[in-house]
């Protein structure tokens, strides 16, 4: 054995620095996982971005040919509109307004398909989500997404309204 205190304190002293270097599991192991996690994900995500784009060409000049255009990228994004919601609590009529009758009322938070524009300003015409035909809903119960367009929606004439009915009179005999 080491009889020699310096031997034994060098001894000593070599372990507890190389314990000290050695990496203990622990919180320090997860926030490296952690960190090396992050850093792994940045490098595939610019590895991939940079792998998508390509350097632009640029023609050589030449003194006999007119220089042609370079291609440019036509990509477009397509953003597909959410369903309109349901604001608060809604009637669904025959037609634009109290002058039809009342076919349902749709509930706050429904999604409803728009299945055109009323010719009455400020309607829309739906599939009834209870009894699944079409029926009229006024705008201002609707949540419309951004991306909503009406443009090249079919536009619904009121059918007539509904007159009084007659009441027949009977005839002197």
């Amino acid at each position: 054995m080491c009889t020699n205190r310096g031997t034994r304190l060098a001894i000593w002293m070599a372990i507890i620095t190389a314990l000290a270097a050695c990496t203990l599991p622990g919180n320090a192991s997860r926030v490296d996982a952690a960190a090396t996690m992050i850093a792994a994900t940045v490098a595939a995500l610019q590895t991939g971005v940079a792998g998508s784009q390509t350097a632009p060409v640029f023609p050589s000049p030449s003194p006999s040919a007119a220089p042609s255009p370079s291609p440019v990228g036509t990509a477009t994004a397509s953003v597909q509109p959410k369903q309109p919601i349901v604001t608060s609590l809604a009637l669904c009529w025959t037609g634009p307004g109290p002058a039809y009758a009342v076919v349902s009322s749709v509930k706050p938070g429904t999604a409803v398909d728009v299945l055109g524009v009323g010719s009455k300003t400020g309607w829309f015409v739906i599939q009834n989500p209870t009894y699944h035909d079409r029926c009229w809903i006024e705008a201002k119960n609707l949540q419309l997404d951004p991306y909503f367009s009406v443009a090249g929606m079919k536009v619904f004439n009121p059918p007539p309204t509904p007159g009084p009915k007659e009441t027949p009179v009977p005839t002197p005999t």
